[in-house]
């Protein structure tokens, strides 16, 4: 390092002169690496099947062809999604894949037999082990895919209302 410092003229410095330096050098190398913008857009919306809100589920945005960046992924809450501008997906057109999850229904309670006594208070002594937990129907999945062209600028705001 003392060498290049002497190609250069830069004058004799201390340790500490030459760690300032260093830590400098550093610093513009990252800024300069890690740029603060970003062409990920923020958007956010509201899905819902048959005007019904969707419980749980998951969207992808993934570039259609023609289209670079990467994919953006977020999940569906009580009908409502986000990306941020850290997560977003790139303008131009997409394919959106919508995953929704059908909650199957409830089970018997595990605390309860038949005639919908308390169990512990029937056989106090049974054992955990004992008890046959509820068979719950498999969760049923279904997907919807669309086109969507993300807009270049201004706010993205998009709901999606599927059919079902």
């Amino acid at each position: 390092m003392l060498d290049l410092l002497e190609m250069v003229q830069v004058p004799r410095m201390g340790v500490r002169g030459r760690c300032r330096l260093a830590s400098l050098t550093v610093a513009v190398l990252l800024l300069c690496g890690c740029e603060s913008g970003t062409d990920r857009r923020a958007m956010q919306g509201r899905v819902d099947v048959d005007g019904t809100p969707i419980a749980h589920g998951s969207m992808s945005l993934l570039p259609a062809e023609g289209n670079s960046g990467p994919a953006a992924n977020t999940t569906i809450v009580d009908g409502e999604y986000m990306f941020s501008h850290e997560t977003g997906p790139h303008s131009g057109p997409h394919r959106v894949l919508i995953d929704v999850d059908t909650l199957p229904a409830a089970g018997p309670a595990m605390e309860k037999n038949e005639a919908g006594q308390d169990f512990k208070a029937v056989n106090p002594r049974a054992s955990r082990s004992a008890r046959k937990a509820p068979q719950a129907k498999p969760v049923e999945k279904r997907r919807w895919e669309l086109p969507y062209t993300v807009p270049l600028d201004g706010p993205v705001q998009k709901d999606f209302h599927l059919d079902g």
